[in-house]
């Protein structure tokens, strides 16, 4: 006989886990290998993702298309689509620090 879930619990607002501390930290984190260093770096990044996310959501842009823009606007850079995607690919690695992020 299988094991089967007797219960899913959802944290929708974050009183069990601390979500927003962790994501805060690997963004400041992954920001200061990119070189990028604001004292807001965090905000800066939810509000980059949030504002391409939404665009996403109507439509406007693909999927792909939303992630390599929020690249562009974070890096405050003219990316090519290889290299945006390169970047998008990097920040979401697991060997993160294996790769050498100022070439984006």
């Amino acid at each position: 006989m299988r094991d089967r879930a007797h219960a899913v619990v959802f944290d929708l607002d974050e009183t069990l886990l601390d979500q927003s501390s962790a994501a805060d930290a690997a963004v400041i984190a992954w920001a200061a290998d990119l070189g990028v260093e604001d004292a807001d770096i965090a905000q800066r990044w939810s509000l980059i993702s949030n504002g391409h996310y939404a665009r996403y959501q109507t439509r406007e842009i693909s999927f792909e298309g939303q992630r390599r823009e929020r690249m562009r606007e974070f890096l405050g850079r003219q990316l090519t689509d290889e290299h945006a995607r390169a970047a998008v690919q990097w920040s979401s690695s697991p060997t993160v620090n294996a790769h050498n992020s100022r070439d984006f």
